[in-house]
């Protein structure tokens, strides 16, 4: 369905911020893409995305592959350019930062949802259909006529979501969709994905932790300093140690590292020091 061979990825011809990655998403298949802030898994989302930087000045070394069709880039000007139009009938992405990614050109949710699936030539009536299904699994049919600049950012969110599921892509890319969400829309959403990768929508999760509402059959891809640091099944993630590079689970509480033994209360003083600021012969009324 999709792969990726990535050598590097510098922006504006940088350091590069990933090397060595490789993956493969197949039809229905679910791989997390797991690291810290700054690991790299949101270049590698954007990537998936088409979105290789050429035109902006970023260098990708490597090839990307979707339903068989090849873009291969050698960090030249002459790489080829991807058609984002093109792309995204069949790779759907949501990045970080809702507010980013609102149309601004639709007066309510329900067509915020429509917005990219009309554009495409989708019948109304199925369009319709498909609004009000998957308003109805995010919990968001009573805000269909809802100004969508006036939501929540958990709402905006989900209806986001909404609007890249209801295109039912081949591929759905997602770059830390649970966060901001409470745990009932988080359900919400995973039973979502379920349903989509029923249909054969391959799904890619980006996230800094393993989600709990991971599916026992996902794939782990964890990602540290833009290098590939584990790759297998959630189940060995979980026994991977992958704690020393800053991803544990969601929920998981927080492990403090010990500290030297306590001993007995002391009596705290606090040495003397010379006043920094003296005021004399000042009145108040």
């Amino acid at each position: 369905m999709i792969s990726l061979e990535g050598e590097s990825f510098a922006y504006d011809e940088g350091v590069p911020v990933l090397a060595d990655v490789a993956l493969t998403v197949g039809p229905g298949e679910y791989l997390v893409v797991a690291g810290a802030s700054g690991s790299g898994k949101t270049t590698l989302a954007r990537l998936l995305a088409g979105q290789t930087g050429a035109a902006a000045g970023s260098v990708f070394r490597g090839s990307i592959t979707l339903d068989g069709e090849t873009i291969r880039c050698a960090g030249a000007p002459t790489d080829p350019r991807v058609d984002p139009a093109a792309w995204s009938t069949h790779v759907a992405y949501v990045a970080q930062g809702a507010w980013g990614q609102l149309s601004m050109m639709c007066a309510t949710v329900g067509e915020e949802i429509a917005f990219g699936p009309s554009n495409r030539g989708i019948p109304t009536g199925r369009l319709r259909d498909g609004v009000h299904e998957i308003a109805a699994a995010l919990a968001l049919t009573p805000l269909l006529d809802r100004d969508p600049r006036r939501l929540s950012g958990g709402q905006l969110q989900r209806t986001l979501i909404a609007a890249a599921m209801v295109q039912r892509p081949r591929v759905l890319v997602l770059d830390e969709p649970f966060q901001g969400l409470d745990a009932d829309a988080v359900r919400d959403i995973a039973a979502a994905l379920a349903a989509l990768r029923r249909d054969g929508t391959a799904v890619v999760v980006c996230e800094p932790m393993l989600p709990r509402t991971a599916p026992q059959d996902a794939r782990v891809l964890a990602l540290a300093d833009g290098r590939p640091m584990f790759a297998g099944h959630l189940a060995e993630a979980r026994r991977a140690g992958l704690r020393r590079y800053g991803i544990g689970t969601a929920g998981d509480p927080p492990r403090l590292a010990a500290g030297p033994a306590a001993g007995p209360d002391q009596p705290r003083t606090v040495p003397a020091a010379p006043a920094l600021v003296a005021l004399e012969g000042v009145t108040f009324r």
